[in-house]
């Protein structure tokens, strides 16, 4: 079931973007951003779409898509299109495993990362 906690679901959120096994870790994430068990908290789906980010891959990008077309809250619309950007740079370098979407360099002064 769903924690009541928020910190703990914050953490869960955060943790799923660096654990191992990438499928597993997107559909969780993509149903807190946006499937069946999406977290009331705008927090934790902004929490959410920065871990989805890190992880990349084509299940990652349409759930982050549809937040950044639907999610009411600024903040997890503007995290979703930080984590598009960064995917999008991971793929222009031909990266694609976990961690490979976080900029750095020239690209982490311009996104903040």
């Amino acid at each position: 079931g769903k924690d009541q906690d928020r910190s703990v679901r914050l953490h869960k959120a955060e943790a799923l973007g660096l654990i191992s096994n990438k499928d597993e870790a997107i559909g969780e994430l993509s149903r807190i951003l946006v499937g069946g068990e999406k977290d009331e908290d705008a927090g934790i789906r902004e929490a959410a779409a920065t871990a989805l980010g890190r992880l990349g891959g084509t299940e990652a990008k349409a759930a982050l898509t549809r937040a950044l077309l639907e999610d009411g809250d600024a903040n997890v619309r503007e995290a979703a299109n930080a984590a598009l950007r960064s995917i999008a740079v991971a793929e222009a370098r031909g990266s694609d495993g976990p961690g490979a979407a976080r900029p750095d360099g020239v690209f982490g002064a311009l996104y903040g990362k």
